[in-house]
């Protein structure tokens, strides 16, 4: 049971640190657009500069290959491209705050897929975490302040929960024969790829970069990819992918925090209470995951004798 529960806590830590990294990107892209770059031009950085570093490493450091070639792969690579530029595209029809609560039901729809394909459990733990986290999330955006509703926003923000939630199912299934690592390298080409053929203007301006440009586009590409997407699809593996996605509901939570240390940003009592909710959500998956520990623990008992 111990060891059960421990590689649990572990997938947990990992996507926490995962949210945590995540949490900076929108720190980060303030600061590039700041100084001049535009949101196409900061993710084809993020993304370029990320499948350099990866490639790099990958080359030097291990045996794996830098491109994983694997159809799935490739899908899941194009799939969470386009989760983040129909979240972009959201970002210009509705209110940041409306655009999270809506990207952020994915957790949802990633546990409804794996217990219908992976045959998981849903557990009343689990549903008791997603319930908490998606109203944390609604308090920290600060959805109730929201008047109107753009269908063409919505539609966008609700298409990225989906593309993330796709995203993150197939994790569980590509992560068998392929290393995270290698995994993030293939996602970033792609997204570098994809972003450069629909802004190809962006190309030309990228030759005209300040070192502070450069620095940022570093920044972005191993603290909010590199390191966010390695550790999430570690935290994926060892999980699985609903408990994975309930645990990066934490991303708008640490979030606000970052802003609040960085940024001098105020917290409200809404976002601390939005805060506690979240947290609460992950108590009660570490709780469901010490149950289930448990429980095989006993089969397993049962079985031997």
């Amino acid at each position: 049971m111990g060891n059960r529960l421990s590689i649990y806590v572990t997938g947990i830590i990992c996507v926490f640190i995962s949210a945590l990294m995540y949490a900076f990107l929108p720190v980060l892209g303030k600061f590039a657009y700041e100084s001049g770059l535009t949101p196409a031009s900061t993710l084809l950085l993020r993304y370029a500069f990320a499948f350099i570093i990866l490639s790099i490493y990958i080359l030097i450091m291990t045996k794996d290959t830098v491109i994983n070639k694997s159809p799935l792969v490739l899908i899941q690579g194009f799939i969470l491209t386009l989760g983040g530029l129909s979240f972009f595209h959201a970002l210009e029809y509705l209110p940041a705050g409306l655009a999270t609560v809506l990207l952020f039901t994915y957790p949802v729809i990633v546990a409804l897929l794996a217990t219908v394909f992976y045959k998981e459990k849903l557990t009343l733990n689990l549903i008791i975490g997603l319930l908490l986290a998606l109203s944390g999330i609604a308090l920290i955006s600060g959805i109730g302040t929201i008047e109107t509703i753009s269908p063409m926003g919505f539609f966008y923000a609700l298409l990225a929960g989906i593309f993330i939630a796709i995203y993150s199912f197939l994790g569980q299934q590509t992560l068998v024969n392929a290393s995270p690592i290698s995994l993030t390298a293939t996602f970033s080409l792609i997204a570098t790829l994809v972003i450069s053929i629909t802004n190809p203007s962006e190309l030309v301006y990228l030759t005209q970069l300040t070192y502070y440009q450069i620095a940022i586009g570093l920044a972005l590409a191993v603290i909010s990819t590199i390191l966010a997407i390695v550790f999430f699809l570690l935290g994926v593996k060892k999980i699985g992918a609903s408990k994975a996605s309930l645990v990066s509901t934490l991303e708008p939570c640490l979030a606000v925090l970052v802003a609040f240390l960085l940024l001098g940003e105020v917290l409200t009592t809404y976002e601390l209470i939005g805060a506690a909710l979240i947290l609460s959500s992950m108590f009660s998956t570490i709780l469901g995951a010490r149950k289930e520990a448990i429980h095989n623990s006993n089969i397993s008992k049962k079985l031997a004798s």
